[in-house]
């Protein structure tokens, strides 16, 4: 009772009461909104909430105090691969433009001229790159540029 004067449901008021939170009450008490909950929880950042509840699955006071300290130490980097690009299994043609620091429109003309090879698979009208097929473009476009500088 004393609870539901801070804006709170009865539902949520009863579960704040046990120390359980929800995915919402949880974002709410770390400031911040429920989907960047839900992300942080897909990517593993955060731990699914591992206890099941009447009312579904819900993190006790105790693992919502092990989610903070998580929380509280730096997020590691992404790793970089080559080119300064994230390791990934494929990529996409703005990836290949980035290591080639050159625009997208650049990219279509050399690659519908022939200049650079084309990548071998598409997933409908997206090219998806491999790291050897980026291999192979920014060697041609290294070659290129040092003849034209000599």
């Amino acid at each position: 009772e004393e609870l539901r004067g801070y804006g709170l449901g009865d539902a949520q008021a009863q579960r704040r009461a046990q120390g359980l939170y929800t995915t919402v009450m949880l974002a709410e008490r770390l400031g911040k909104k429920p989907d960047w909950v839900r992300h942080k929880i897909k990517t593993g950042r955060i731990p699914h909430p591992p206890g099941r509840h009447r009312n579904g699955k819900m993190w006790t006071e105790a693992e919502v105090e092990a989610v903070e300290k998580i929380l509280a130490e730096p997020e590691p980097p992404e790793p970089v691969y080559r080119w300064g690009l994230p390791k990934k299994e494929r990529y996409t043609s703005g990836d290949v433009c980035r290591a080639l620091g050159i625009e997208w429109g650049r990219l279509r003309y050399l690659l519908g001229k022939g200049v650079l090879p084309d990548c071998q698979e598409r997933r409908g009208r997206i090219r998806q790159w491999t790291e050897d097929e980026i291999e192979a473009v920014v060697a041609v476009q290294y070659q290129k540029r040092r003849q034209e500088g000599s």
